[in-house]
């Protein structure tokens, strides 16, 4: 059972054709991966703003550029994002392997 309905499959492949026009509607990923966490983690919404905004200064939806850097943070607040997730999620640690 999908606790989006029947039709989010359909809608979701709908939203990844749409990503680049004015019908995207913030559910499809188009961002670069130093991104990645902090737009999933964000409203539909506030994916389509940014996404308006990227369109409309002529940016490379999947750049990594300093404009797209202050875009990102206009709408989220990057440091306070960060901190909340280790609260939740405890901080990063390096790896350590061990052989098997």
């Amino acid at each position: 059972m999908n606790p989006y309905g029947e039709n989010f499959i359909e809608f979701f492949k709908q939203d990844m054709k749409d990503v680049g026009t004015k019908n995207y509607k913030g559910y499809a990923y188009f961002w670069n991966m130093k991104y990645k966490w902090d737009l999933r983690e964000t409203t539909p919404r506030i994916r389509r703003q940014i996404h308006k905004i990227f369109l409309d200064e002529g940016l490379d939806l999947s750049g990594d550029t300093e404009r797209h850097d202050e875009v990102v943070n206009r709408f989220i607040r990057r440091k306070e994002h960060r901190n909340k997730m280790s609260k939740c999620y405890g901080e990063s640690q390096p790896h350590t392997y061990t052989q098997l």
